[in-house]
């Protein structure tokens, strides 16, 4: 399909619009946000109309913003090959927002894969993908106020996975269900990240593996089945929980392994309501 700028649009992708040199696609049902992508230049906005999309859309291009026109509620993207992340984002300074994203259901296939540094991730739905938002070799990325369910997916492990990624926010986000006890959001070998504000209601809680220098604040973890693990800090040390509330977990916070210098304040609200001789503090320390 030829993309041609002019003052008749020979394709309906055609730019809509240019400002100071970046240039605005439009994308509607029965296009491709994939063509757009690919005809679009570093700083360039592509607006996704209402509509049902399929295709896993490859982001390979740096300073793209690629959002919906009206929000999550209307537009959907849904993987056509399952063992394909939906958006894979390996570019610097992309801006993704206001999309369901369904259908990732391969091994460790994502609603959405960031590898990039400085990326914002923000206002969407994911659901039915085994992991939801998958942060792999990332810093300086935002993930913030999303949805994660990936309920009815047997290989659904986490909601937000942060692999080998430091300096990133997570911040008001919801985790509903998991399907697993693995993570709500689950760190592993990631360093000086912010944990704020989010909302995790699945089996699987926070768990931090070989992963320090954190900072977890104003968090609610409270199972909906009465299963799993709160806060879990695995081998992971020098970290700090702040005002959060833990709940209705089997195990609701455990320190475990070489995981040493943690520090929690001491109004920390911690509801032991099932099982609460699992739920231990091992060689850490509060503070007032």
């Amino acid at each position: 399909m030829a993309l041609v700028l002019g003052l008749a649009l020979v394709s309906a992708i055609a730019p809509a619009k240019q400002v100071r040199g970046a240039t605005t696609w439009y994308v509607n049902p029965g296009e491709s946000i994939q063509a757009a992508v690919d005809a679009a230049s570093p700083g360039d906005t592509i607006i996704v109309r209402d509509g049902t999309y399929t295709e896993n859309v490859d982001v390979n291009k740096d300073y793209l913003t690629i959002r919906s026109d009206n929000g999550a509620g209307t537009t959907l993207v849904q993987a056509a090959n399952r063992d394909d992340h939906v958006f894979g984002v390996t570019a610097d300074y992309v801006y993704i927002s206001g999309f369901t994203v369904k259908g990732a259901s391969g091994y460790q296939m994502a609603g959405i894969f960031i590898s990039g540094l400085e990326n914002n991730v923000s206002n969407n739905n994911v659901l039915m993908s085994s992991y939801g938002i998958y942060i792999k070799n990332s810093s300086n990325t935002t993930i913030e106020s999303n949805s994660v369910d990936t309920d009815g997916i047997d290989l659904g492990t986490h909601g937000i996975y942060l692999d080998h990624s430091n300096n990133n926010i997570i911040a008001g986000n919801s985790v509903p269900r998991i399907h697993s006890t693995y993570g709500g959001i689950y760190l592993y070998y990631s360093e000086h990240n912010s944990l704020v504000s989010n909302t995790i209601s699945s089996a699987g809680g926070i768990c931090l593996v070989y992963s320090g220098n954190n900072a977890l604040a104003d968090n609610i973890v409270c199972s909906a089945n009465l299963d799993g693990w709160g806060i879990d800090l695995v081998n992971s040390g020098n970290n700090t929980l702040t005002n959060s509330t833990i709940s209705s977990h089997q195990r609701n916070f455990e320190v475990l392994g070489a995981a040493s210098h943690n520090w929690w304040k001491f109004d920390l609200a911690i509801s032991y309501t099932l099982l609460p001789s699992k739920s231990i503090l091992l060689g850490n320390q509060r503070f007032l």
